[in-house]
């Protein structure tokens, strides 16, 4: 039972809310680029483990690390968010094929980074960690758990583009645009919000 409740925690903490990198994963899963999604998986999963094991076994100075990379997190959040969302809004050249805009290694370093630089993620497997040495003796169990749940949420993405047609390529490049525009105001939401943290500190 233990697995499976921690699979609902962390089925949660992936989907609420639904981020720029859950929506590249729909947007992948809907146009069938199924390299491209299992690579942006690789990249998130490999992070969140991670970020587990370096929580788990070095707690203490972790917490310490977390404060000091914490207030530029968003600035370089906001960045990756602002190339990669441009990246996908640059025009393309007339004749070239839609589907080999990116390739499987760049999702790779996509889902790596923007989990990497998440300063929630850290917080919460620290927070994770503290909860279950006292409620629970099964860590590892707790923590695939977590794992698991984040799997399961990005394989129902599969599975609900499965159940839809193929889009054609004018609908592709549009759910593309929708994205690229997200990721773009993503990143200007959170640049005006470090810049009013930072206003804020040194007002104080």
């Amino acid at each position: 039972m233990e697995i499976f409740s921690s699979s609902f925690y962390g089925a949660i903490v992936s989907t609420l809310p639904i981020g720029p990198i859950n929506l590249v994963l729909l947007q992948l899963a809907l146009s069938r680029r199924w390299q491209e999604w299992a690579s942006c998986i690789a990249g998130v999963t490999a992070v969140d483990i991670l970020y587990s094991l370096l929580s788990l076994h070095f707690f203490h100075s972790f917490s310490y690390l977390i404060d000091g990379i914490k207030p530029y997190s968003p600035v370089i959040l906001a960045l990756l968010f602002m190339i990669f969302g441009i990246s996908m809004l640059w025009p393309r050249p007339k004749g070239s094929k839609f589907s080999s805009e990116s390739s499987p290694l760049s999702f790779l370093l996509v889902g790596s980074l923007a989990t990497l630089v998440e300063p929630g993620l850290p917080i919460f497997w620290l927070s994770w960690w503290s909860f279950n040495a006292v409620a629970s003796p099964e860590l590892p169990v707790a923590g695939a758990g977590v794992l698991l749940g984040d799997l399961t949420v990005f394989a129902a993405y599969a599975g609900v583009a499965i159940l839809f047609p193929r889009p054609g390529r004018t609908f592709e490049k549009k759910l593309t645009q929708a994205v690229g525009y997200i990721f773009v105001g993503a990143a200007i939401f959170l640049m005006i919000r470090w810049q009013g943290g930072v206003y804020e500190w040194l007002r104080g």
